[in-house]
């Protein structure tokens, strides 16, 4: 399997969370930013521990 699925499957066993980012360095010269930030099936993103702020009306 490729790395991505092999770090999904670990962050599932061991319930990890994940990030993304755009600065992602792959074996070739260039990458449009924004590209690829997306996380497998299964796998839960590090902000959605984050609280919500409450806004007052």
């Amino acid at each position: 399997p490729n790395e991505r699925t092999q770090l999904a499957t670990l962050a599932r066993q061991h319930h990890l969370w994940a990030s993304l980012g755009s600065d992602f360095h792959q074996p070739c010269p260039w990458i449009e930013l924004g590209r690829k930030l997306w996380l497998p099936a299964g796998v839960e993103g590090v902000w959605q521990t984050w609280e919500q702020p409450q806004i007052s009306q």
